[in-house]
């Protein structure tokens, strides 16, 4: 199994817990997806393209946003974007 591989697993069972999660516990968890997939190889694009994600959601987790409820949206669009980068991870 390879790293991409063992993304999908972590993001398949953490990610309905990131839909109630605090900010806080969601970055600790991403940090630690992000660290476990880098290095990749360039041509890994589905793992590039995880990597870009979950940057992405690190960046919305520590945005001082005017609302919790506006923090919330994004951080699910991001997360709702991840699960299905995921899954084509798991398919390649």
């Amino acid at each position: 199994m390879n790293t991409c591989h063992s993304i999908y697993h972590a993001v398949k069972e953490k990610g309905a817990h990131w839909k109630s999660d605090t900010p806080s516990a969601i970055t600790k968890d991403v940090e630690k997806l992000i660290l476990d997939l880098e290095p990749y190889t360039q041509d890994d694009s589905e793992a590039s393209h995880l990597a870009f994600l979950l940057k992405d959601l690190l960046e919305v987790l520590s945005i001082d946003f005017s609302s919790a409820a506006d923090q919330q949206s994004a951080s699910m669009l991001l997360i709702d974007e991840i699960t299905q980068a995921s899954h084509l991870c798991e398919a390649a």
